[in-house]
């Protein structure tokens, strides 16, 4: 089950690239053999289908057991337990640098480009840059 599983996400993660052109020849084929009024209706439903296949995987695939492991730890604690170990003092340096990282993905320009070394000097020496 777990080398399925493995291949089943390396599809999920390569699916955007086969989505696109999978949509350009859905496009094309539709639009030459239809009318501009109609074509779109009849491409509109055709966009449905990776959705589907989405719920269908979601239905049909089982958790992992290392998930389910989690899972089970999870449960038994509370977000506050969570929350304080994320900001615990071991942490702290973690939590911010996976923030700004995040964060920074989403962000166009010189933000952009944060890198690990340049982030613990702003933690170390926030006064000195």
């Amino acid at each position: 089950m777990k080398r399925i599983r493995r291949r089943a996400i390396g599809t999920v993660q390569a699916g955007w690239l086969i989505g696109y052109a999978l949509a350009a020849l859905a496009y094309y084929v539709i639009f030459s053999l239809l009318p501009a009024r109609v074509a779109w209706r009849t491409l509109f439903p055709v966009g449905v289908l990776p959705a589907l296949s989405a719920f269908w995987m979601r239905r049909n695939a089982q958790e992992s057991e290392s998930f389910m492991a989690i899972s089970a730890v999870l449960e038994t604690t509370n977000m506050l337990t969570n929350l304080r170990l994320m900001f615990s003092r071991n942490m702290i340096g973690r939590t911010l640098m996976t923030l700004c990282m995040h964060g920074s993905q989403h962000r166009p320009g010189p933000h952009a480009s944060f890198t690990r070394r340049r982030f613990t000097l702003i933690l170390r020496r926030p006064t000195q840059l």
